[in-house]
């Protein structure tokens, strides 16, 4: 036993003082700066943490995980720049990351733009991540088509937009086909002019298409022109089916209703001085009865016009104009001659257009007329003389 307990005792409690101060001011002394090592001295331990809205929030950093990132090369204070200079035993509330600083995009966030900033607009790190951003190219990133959908549930998990997508031909194919069908980040480009209806995020991936499109009518409209139909306004956007499946707009089933609800609308067509009756002369035709009564290979406004390649019939490289009416027409009748030229498609019967059809009509019409009402006569004389005759027996 020593024998001076107290002596001893003294000496380590001025030992642990002096050891106190010391940290304390090399603490204070600014080093904060100086290398992530000294950060990583507190934030290494797995049980840091601090209380937002009653919830705990880590702070612990793998440091590991960090360095495999694509900021493993950084210092702390390269982000977190209000830290610079200062102690390493920081204040509490650190400024939030710019991004920006470093990454300067002339679009840095097309689809989120509508969404105030007060209103949960996302940050950077809600879709990349913070401390372990991977690589673009790497199959654990968030930026990766099949970690783009667990991502984007996190906010917009709404049935009405996941339930569609998943029973449409890209959440179908992506089941057996994995991540190189279109995911969410494929139609929803956040650091791009376009937003997700735009025919030039579909040209990506269906380049043939867009192609075709943007040399129609409708797809060299001047820009600013709304009126015009887009991918979507044809195909949809989350549930789109294929065209093969009834349910689909651009079934056979149902387009020709598809295009009337542009093309017979008064309000739509007259900028154009287009006419608005084409789905009522369509369905006078046989083909439009045909396809009305279930026919599916009957012909539809695309057997003629095209789906993607619509060009007006002055156009010579249009499928309806005068001079390729024969090809047009001979994909479904071989034996198409030349007379096919000289009439109407869409039949508008009158004393001034289509007038043989019309006077054929109403001659038609007036015969058969005529016709009902003589045998009705000749029933109406067949019944009195028979009960003239019925009587005159009896008498």
């Amino acid at each position: 036993m020593s024998r001076h307990p107290v002596a001893k005792t003294f000496i380590r409690a001025l030992l642990k003082g002096f050891s106190s101060l010391a940290l304390l001011s090399w603490l204070a002394a600014g080093y904060g700066s100086a290398d992530n090592a000294d950060c990583l001295m507190c934030h290494s331990a797995k049980s840091l943490h601090k209380t937002i809205h009653g919830q705990k929030v880590s702070l612990y950093i793998d440091s590991q995980a960090f360095q495999g990132s694509v900021h493993g090369a950084k210092a702390c204070v390269d982000c977190h720049t209000d830290l610079k200079g200062q102690p390493l035993a920081h204040k509490p509330d650190l400024a939030p990351v710019q991004c920006a600083q470093c990454h300067k995009l002339a679009h840095p966030d097309t689809s989120h733009r509508s969404v105030g900033l007060n209103q949960g607009r996302p940050r950077c790190q809600d879709c990349h991540g913070s401390h372990y951003i991977r690589p673009e190219e790497d199959p654990r990133s968030n930026m990766q088509p099949a970690s783009s959908e667990p991502m984007c549930t996190q906010c917009h998990s709404e049935a009405r937009v996941f339930d569609p997508y998943r029973r449409s031909v890209h959440g179908a194919a992506r089941e057996w086909n994995g991540a190189r069908v279109a995911a969410c980040i494929h139609c929803h480009p956040v650091h791009t002019a376009y937003v997700a209806d735009s025919p030039i995020v579909c040209g990506t991936c269906h380049a043939k298409e867009f192609e075709a499109y943007a040399q129609s009518s409708h797809g060299s409209a001047p820009p600013g022109d709304t009126a015009v139909p887009t991918c979507v306004t044809c195909h949809g956007g989350h549930g789109i089916r294929a065209v093969e499946d009834l349910r689909s707009p651009t079934s056979p089933a149902k387009s020709p209703m598809l295009c009337a609800k542009c093309h017979d609308d008064p309000e739509l067509m007259g900028p154009y001085r287009l006419p608005t009756d084409r789905m009522k002369t369509y369905r006078a035709s046989y083909h439009g009865i045909e396809n009305k009564y279930g026919n599916m290979k009957a012909a539809t406004c695309v057997s003629c016009h095209n789906a993607h390649r619509v060009l007006p019939a002055s156009d010579p490289d249009s499928s309806v104009n005068a001079a390729n009416l024969r090809e047009t027409c001979g994909k479904c009748h071989p034996e198409t001659g030349p007379n096919v030229i000289k009439g109407s498609i869409h039949l508008e019967p009158s004393p001034k257009k289509d007038a043989g059809v019309y006077w054929v009509g109403a001659a038609y019409r007036i015969f058969v007329t005529v016709m009902i009402l003589a045998f009705c006569g000749y029933m109406a004389l067949d019944l009195f003389t028979h009960r003239r005759t019925r009587r005159g027996g009896r008498s």
